[in-house]
């Protein structure tokens, strides 16, 4: 049976942008190249510009998602339990 493995470790810390409900789903964007961020998102373009440095990527194409939301106690963000997000292939009935 194969299995999914994450390997994180701590590169560093960040410095996000103020709360303003930002919400963005799998932007493509290149990879250290800031001219591709897009004006309303320039709030989070030293976040972004940072992340990208650390990356190991930087000139390749990205997909990034910024997620602000209010979340109340007791809550999750989008979720909950375990789960990898991915598509489901209908057809095969496979992610």
């Amino acid at each position: 049976m194969d299995r999914f493995y994450s390997n994180f470790q701590h590169i560093g810390s960040i410095q996000l942008p103020k709360f303003s409900g930002t919400r963005v789903m799998m932007m493509p964007l290149v990879i250290g190249d800031e001219k591709t961020i897009p004006a309303f998102l320039n709030h989070w373009k030293d976040s972004i510009g940072y992340l990208s440095q650390m990356s190991g990527y930087e000139g390749e194409v990205g997909y990034i998602t910024i997620d602000e939301k209010e979340v109340a106690p007791s809550t999750t963000h989008r979720r909950s339990g375990k789960h990898v997000d991915g598509i489901y292939y209908q057809a095969s009935g496979s992610w």
